[in-house]
């Protein structure tokens, strides 16, 4: 796959997969809810198709962060890190 070897996430579309993740989305509970009979392997393989968009929009996401870290000066870095500890305290001390 073009996005692994490149390890860039420019070359995907992030709104296609959405796009297509809600297409699979309405056909899933149209086969959950609209039929008598429910086919199974249907359903696994739209699921399957869910699973892999995903994976796919998560490794543009996490490719796009290194692109971003590695254009970053170590200042920069370090107040990234500081905000997300700080955010993750925050979110942390709200849940609980």
């Amino acid at each position: 796959m073009k996005l692994y070897r490149t390890k860039k996430g420019g070359d995907v579309s992030k709104k296609a997969f959405i796009l297509h993740n809600a297409a699979y989305a309405a056909f899933i509970s149209y086969l959950l809810v609209d039929r008598d009979e429910i086919d199974y392997i249907l359903l696994s393989y739209y699921f399957v198709g869910v699973t892999q968009n995903l994976v796919i929009i998560g490794m543009k996401r996490y490719y796009k962060l290194q692109v971003e870290d590695a254009e970053q000066t170590p200042e920069e870095q370090l107040a990234r890190q500081e905000m997300e500890t700080r955010i993750c305290d925050l979110v942390l001390a709200t849940s609980s």
